[in-house]
């Protein structure tokens, strides 16, 4: 189930030598020390669900049913695809996705294509812990994150009873890993190559306590009013057979699966109208959101536009300004010019007046005789 610890199990074994497939998804805030699941594989098991009119926070029952139609058969052929893509180089390998609970039939076929034998290794951890990480993740009422447990533990578990399996706790990754790596040799007779001190101490580093977040009592199951009696008996038939799986009976399980199943007749119409509504709200947000960012977008480009042309403006009037001033002085200097042209020629006047009158007189008149004499 989601947010049950898969992700530190499967890097647990990754270090202990297990391949991990293709392209991780990146860590994230919910997260931080990375899921460790193929891309690959999640895309497509998203896409297979929402084919058979599902997804991955569907609690009903997968239509098994489904994967034998010929659309359900094409993604079959496109999981073989990937297998073949990005495992065929390596030995054993470890693939991580909380979707294949419910997918198990799917990647039995898948598997048999490529000639690869599977191992089962089913994480349980407390449903009221899942329940507030995926409330506080995802914002999901706990009646629903509840139900989703119980369908993919059910599932989980009813769909590998014919396979190598062992079913471990989150507790027990956390507390005593290093009997966890034993088990996984032991019962599912898997030899993992990469023991050691270095190794020993890297998964150590990883296996941080800090980072769980959520914990709940043994005796919350019993005091939380959203607990139905089908989750108390499931959880603790999985605590159960995590030590000892000689010490429980599958008829449990059964019985509760049966009663699942009556329920469901009530129940799953309006499950599946609140996945409706809620879809079809988150849709609505994403348009609306889609629409706020275009809007904030123009309006971001519009103000980037109103700086360039007010910068524009800014350098324009400079320029202007300049040219003015420019101009202005070109001005005074022609005012200056002109006044001084202006002096020159009442100067030139004056002076040829005066000339004038003393070409006049009799005194130039005589010495201009006596010069040609």
């Amino acid at each position: 189930m989601h947010r049950s610890g898969t992700s530190a199990c499967t890097r647990l074994l990754n270090l202990c030598g297990a391949h991990l497939p293709g392209e991780l998804l990146p860590a994230n805030a919910s997260n931080v020390t990375g899921y460790w699941e193929p891309s690959s594989v999640v895309a497509l098991h998203d896409a297979l669900l929402a084919a058979a009119g599902s997804a991955w926070d569907d609690p009903t029952e997968f239509p098994v049913a489904w994967l034998a139609s010929r659309d359900g058969q094409g993604y079959v052929d496109r999981l073989v695809e990937i297998l073949r893509g990005e495992m065929a180089a390596n030995g054993l390998t470890v693939v991580k996705d909380p979707r294949a609970c419910r997918l198990v039939p799917f990647w039995r076929q898948a598997l048999a294509s490529v000639n690869r034998e599977p191992a089962m290794l089913l994480v349980v951890r407390h449903p009221l812990e899942v329940a507030a990480s995926l409330e506080r993740r995802d914002g999901m009422p706990v009646s629903q994150a509840l139900l989703l447990w119980l369908e993919h533990v059910l599932a989980a578990e009813e769909s590998t009873r014919s396979d190598r399996r062992l079913i471990i706790t989150y507790d027990q990754i956390l507390s005593d890993w290093k009997t966890v790596v034993v088990r996984v040799g032991d019962v599912l007779g898997i030899a993992l190559p990469n023991r050691g001190p270095e190794v020993d101490a890297e998964i150590a580093a990883f296996l941080d306590p800090a980072l769980r977040h959520e914990r709940a009592t043994p005796a919350s199951l019993d005091e939380s009013p959203e607990v139905s009696e089908w989750v108390r008996r499931v959880y603790r038939w999985h605590e159960r057979a995590s030590h000892d799986p000689n010490a429980v009976s599958v008829r449990e399980l059964e019985d509760v699966r049966h009663e699942m199943r009556q329920a469901a007749v009530a129940y799953a119409p309006l499950v599946r109208w609140y996945r409706n509504q809620r879809a079809q709200q988150a849709a609505a947000q994403r348009r609306a959101q889609q629409q706020q960012d275009l809007w904030d977008a123009h309006q971001a480009a519009w103000q980037e536009q109103m700086r360039a042309w007010q910068a524009r403006e800014q350098r324009l009037s400079g320029e202007l300004k300049t040219v003015t001033d420019e101009l202005k002085t070109v001005a005074d200097e022609l005012k200056t010019m002109t006044e001084s042209r202006d002096e020159q020629q009442r100067a030139a006047t004056d002076l040829r007046e005066a000339m004038d009158v003393v070409e006049a007189s009799p005194f130039w008149k005589l010495r201009n005789l006596i010069l040609r004499k």
